[in-house]
């Protein structure tokens, strides 16, 4: 990774270091001039002086009373020394601020030169060309991926920008005076403009009627979320058109069609402003009771009310403040404030516990049935979308069937396959927990001093009256005198209501925030002592949003281990059910990622942030809602791949989940709730 650094930036750096040789000529130059003024004007004012003295017999120190003072005098001449040596000195300085504006100015171009594109400017030259029907055959493009000739690896580091088509700022486009909400699909063809040669839709035909509820389905990665992409029209397809009321979006205005959208997606973004600020922005201008109302039927109101600061509770940068759910539920509100005629459902509800689920899939419910809005609604969780009007199954590239819910139960469809695994596994689930109930009674009766004599042996981790407030929301007590003891080699599951303080004690662990008071303890040392980097060196980290960085899949799950080899990157993918899918893109693990991971799934993003963390084979394993974004094949593999971690017993394992299938299989279970462990066992 540090050699593609250095290749990256090789360019940059030559152009920098000759800028800098003439920078430090010209500054050597100036100070060599100064010692030569010295010498100079030293030689020059001594002889005029002296040259008055001897024709004139002048005092040149002008302190002789019965002498006439010399015109010019010792202090004259070392005033005009050091008057010529400052002024010089001043010219020096103008060096360097000549180079910050020169660096200030490369640093820009590439920003002002996206700015400043428009539908007019476009220069062919500038352009990538993305026709997928113009590259090379799979097998070669990995092949090149992997052994880059020199001229593919320059073009690499000078990619163009590609043609501008989509510009939000633009007046240009038609604005209808009215929307019923008709979209349509015709034969739509999409690839990535970062992968031209993976085409996720090839010929995808889908029409939904205006008013109507329809859900798309499908395996991770198969293309759901591009629709939402396609509709935003943040990407225009290859080929094929996308009809709003008729109309093709090339057509309409930019802006005009993004206002009759409304998007809760996968990962919520929020601002770093106030909660009531955020869910303003739904609707500028808005009233305190219109925000208050779609707070509450978002089930967001009674949270917001219990900070000191209510509504004007600061969430921090991207909302990390915040739960994962208290995030989704202010974005929920903010879209209802909104009322879009078009509503765009991307995994809304995967961060929320059971409770929260279903007040706000109730409050969703409600709002579908109201009004005449459109609705497209992305799940892996099948029970969200059994109302749905229509629902339509994604697979490669295409839709494979749509009907509702009970035309495809009826039929041997792909829609019911995928009902019957999660229903299957749901089974297998609650089974599994009925047997440990029974088995836990049975053992809690025959056993129970068994149960008193055992002791927490070793323990790895330790919360020791522990209570913690974020810096940003001092008055805000989050822990309350938390003790909390993780052995060696065990798997313990925290749950809890949403916000309670699940995902602080992974922060905490990971020091990314010191308790207010209390300790907490890794291995009878506390934390605090510890070197921050070796701390994090024995832990590995999987969160509920996944962060990748814009290089390949490969790289990024290497930043796991650097030293890894191939094929230790590929057993890692392997065990995170990764590598099926990463094999699938003609550049295998080679395909770039693209910022902020855009160029994959939200599963896919998922599941190549497991395999980093399984490739490092820390100490302890934290796993943050590791697999709300898998769709339930998926999760089933990715799950068993972390069973199979917690069974063997080689590393400690902390699951936070609000799904029971994904604890089940724990050691110990925790209830956090109100600052403090409820229960424990």
């Amino acid at each position: 990774m540090i050699d593609d650094f250095k290749e990256s930036t090789k360019k940059a750096r030559d152009s920098a270091t000759q800028y800098a040789v003439l920078v430090g000529l010209a500054n050597g130059s100036l100070m060599g001039s100064f010692l030569v003024s010295y010498i100079a004007l030293t030689l020059y004012g001594s002889y005029k002086l002296y040259s008055q003295v001897r024709s004139e017999g002048c005092d040149p120190s002008n302190i002789v009373f019965d002498n006439a003072a010399c015109s010019i005098t010792g202090r004259q001449v070392f005033g005009a020394l050091m008057g010529v040596s400052f002024g010089a000195m001043g010219l020096a300085q103008i060096g360097g601020a000549a180079e910050a504006f020169t660096g200030s100015r490369a640093a820009a171009h590439p920003a002002l030169l996206a700015i400043e594109r428009n539908l007019e400017n476009n220069k062919e030259e500038n352009f990538q060309d993305n026709n997928p029907k113009s590259k090379k055959s799979k097998k070669q493009i990995r092949k090149d991926a992997e052994n880059p000739s020199s001229d593919e690896a320059e073009s690499k580091k000078d990619i163009p920008l590609p043609k501008y088509c989509i510009d939000s700022s633009s007046e240009t486009g038609i604005k209808p005076s009215s929307v019923d909400g008709e979209i349509v699909f015709n034969d739509v063809s999409f690839a990535y403009p970062t992968r031209p040669e993976a085409m996720v839709f090839n010929g995808l035909s889908l029409k939904v009627k205006a008013g109507q509820t329809v859900a798309l389905v499908g395996p991770s990665g198969s293309g759901k979320s591009t629709t939402v992409s396609l509709i935003e029209r943040f990407y225009d397809p290859i080929s094929g058109s996308i009809l709003l009321d008729g109309h093709d979006l090339k057509d309409l205005n930019v802006r005009w069609l993004r206002e009759q959208i409304g998007l809760v997606s996968q990962e919520p973004v929020l601002f770093a402003r106030s909660i009531k600020e955020n869910i303003a922005y739904g609707l500028p201008g808005a009233t305190d009771e219109q925000i208050i109302s779609v707070a509450k039927a978002a089930n967001a109101h009674d949270f917001i009310s219990k900070f000191p600061q209510g509504y004007d509770t600061k969430v921090g940068d991207k909302g990390s403040q915040l739960s994962g759910g208290q995030k989704q539920r202010i974005a929920i509100a903010r879209i209802l404030l909104k009322n879009p005629k078009i509503l765009l459902l991307d995994e809304a509800t995967s961060a929320l516990d059971s409770e929260s689920e279903f007040a706000v899939q109730q409050a969703l419910d409600d709002v579908l049935v109201s009004g005449n809005r459109t609705t497209i609604i992305i799940a892996h969780r099948l029970s969200t979308i059994r109302n749905a009007d229509v629902i339509a199954v994604v697979k490669d590239g295409k839709i494979v069937e749509q009907g509702s819910h009970d035309e495809l139960m009826k039929k041997n469809s792909e829609y019911a396959k995928l009902v019957a695994a999660q229903t299957n596994r749901q089974s297998t689930t609650g089974s599994s927990v009925t047997s440990s109930l029974t088995d836990s009674f049975k053992f809690s009766i025959l056993g129970s001093s068994n149960n008193d004599a055992e002791t927490i042996e070793s323990p790895q981790v330790q919360f020791r009256d522990v209570r913690f407030s974020y810096p940003t929301r001092p008055e805000v007590e989050i822990f309350k005198g938390l003790n909390l003891s993780i052995k060696n080699g065990e798997t313990l599951a925290i749950v809890g209501p949403s916000g309670g303080g699940k995902s602080t004690i992974i922060q905490l662990i990971e020091r990314f925030y010191d308790a207010t008071s209390g300790s907490i303890e890794y291995e009878g040392t506390d934390i605090t002592e510890l070197n921050v980097q070796w701390l994090r060196n024995q832990l590995g980290l999987v969160s509920q949003e996944p962060t990748l960085f814009n290089t390949t899949i490969g790289e990024n799950i290497k930043f796991g281990m650097p030293n890894a080899s191939q094929q230790d990157i590929e057993d890692a993918a392997k065990k995170a059910n990764a590598h099926d899918f990463i094999m699938s893109f003609p550049k295998g693990y080679a395909t770039e990622v693209g910022e902020n991971a855009t160029q994959v799934s939200g599963g896919q993003k998922q599941r190549i942030a497991i395999a980093r963390a399984l490739l490092k084979k820390p100490k302890i394993l934290l796993f943050d809602e590791a697999t709300s974004a898998l769709d339930s094949h998926s999760e089933a593999i990715v799950q068993e791949a972390i069973d199979n971690l917690m069974e063997s017993k080689n590393q400690t394992v902390i699951v936070i989940a609000h799904r029971l299938s994904t604890i089940q299989n724990a050691d110990r279970i925790a209830v956090v709730a109100k600052g403090v462990i409820k229960e424990i066992g």
